[in-house]
């Protein structure tokens, strides 16, 4: 709520689930997910 970005507190495993998620969601909907799954392979 203060905007502040500095410290985020999200662990890299619930990142990368949430994205896996979204990815199921977008594919799902026919939408293009090249540069999120570049992501999740850096994840």
């Amino acid at each position: 709520m203060a905007d502040d970005y500095a410290n985020p507190n999200i662990r890299t495993a619930h990142l990368r689930k949430d994205l896996l998620l979204f990815l199921q969601a977008a594919r799902g909907l026919g939408l293009e997910t090249m540069g999120l799954d570049g992501l999740k392979a850096l994840l």
